[in-house]
């Protein structure tokens, strides 16, 4: 089994650009200043990855394009190819993020089913206290719709009165 923990060196890049260079073609890499900026930015982009995660990720990159690749091209299958191994270890080993088998749910001796109906019981509680603490909300609208006036002429008098068109209507009624 290949080392996956390994950092991707020059001489790693290098290779990587050797067989893409005979691949492709080598007109991105023909001048010293060309192989030293292209290798300078490979280096920084593939370091964290191992060389053989870079080797499946040219190799991947070379199946899938007719030109050159380009750095994103390649970072996405290396990422890929670390996600991978990173999980597959993880669930050999079971110590990784996303465990296969659910772990058993225990909390103070509940099961998952009792604790949502322990948090659901809690919360209900703490609502009825939160409402025990706020007084009553009387609207002041509501003790003037009770007290009503003594007739219900007297009180259309009072709102209308203030128009002349509203008086007369009142004096043909009352007629």
């Amino acid at each position: 089994m290949e080392n996956l923990t390994a950092m991707t060196s020059a001489s790693d890049v290098l290779k990587q650009f050797a067989r893409l260079a005979a691949n492709y073609g080598d007109s991105r890499i023909s001048t010293s200043e060309q192989r030293t900026l292209l290798l300078r930015e490979w280096l920084e982009a593939f370091g964290k990855h191992s060389p053989a995660h870079l080797h499946e990720a040219v190799s991947a990159a070379m199946k899938a394009t007719k030109f050159w690749p380009t750095i994103a091209e390649v970072e996405a299958e290396a990422s890929a190819l670390r996600r991978e191994a990173v999980s597959f270890v993880g669930h050999v080993t079971g110590t990784g993020r996303h465990v296969a088998t659910p772990t058993v749910f225990e909390r103070d001796g509940r099961t998952e089913a009792e604790e949502i109906i322990f948090r659901a019981a809690a919360l209900k509680r703490m609502k009825a206290e939160e409402r025990a603490k706020v007084p009553e909300y009387t609207d002041p609208m509501d003790a003037a719709r009770e007290a009503k006036p003594a007739s219900q002429d007297q009180a259309a008098s009072k709102l209308l009165l203030k128009t002349p068109a509203a008086r007369r209507a009142i004096q043909e009624q009352r007629q």
